[in-house]
């Protein structure tokens, strides 16, 4: 993606799809989908879209090169989504709030900010190429 523009609206849009997903009655479909499996596949689920969040925001808070507040806020927030999304869940009576999605959302987010920030370091010793 290029520009900042193109960063906060993946940002937003990226929240739109986590929100959505994480209030929504989606236990039959993991459960169609998952074969027995169902524990297992929405850990990762929660795993890659935290980890996609965290991503994006940190981008979209900072642009490139990628200052460390915006590492911090970014993680702030994707973590800050996954325990708020988790609450909602528990009196809902198709969704069950649980603390170990919350630590499944958290190491996602850890791993998003791991990528964004190698990413930005790789940016800074390969600056890019001008084309003629």
């Amino acid at each position: 993606m290029h520009g900042p523009q193109a960063w906060r609206t993946a940002a937003i849009a990226w929240t739109i799809i986590v929100v959505v997903f994480g209030v929504l009655p989606t236990h039959g479909a993991v459960h169609a989908v998952a074969a027995g499996h169902d524990n297992a596949l929405t850990s990762l689920a929660h795993f890659g879209e935290y980890a996609v969040l965290a991503f994006v925001v940190a981008v979209a808070l900072g642009g490139w090169p990628l200052p460390r507040r915006a590492l911090l806020w970014a993680g702030v927030y994707a973590i800050g989504l996954g325990a708020l999304i988790e609450l909602v869940q528990v009196p809902l009576p198709y969704r069950d709030g649980q603390l170990s999605d919350v630590i499944v959302n958290a190491a996602g987010a850890a791993l998003g900010l791991a990528l964004v920030s190698l990413t930005g370091r790789l940016r800074v010793r390969r600056p890019r190429e001008r084309r003629g």
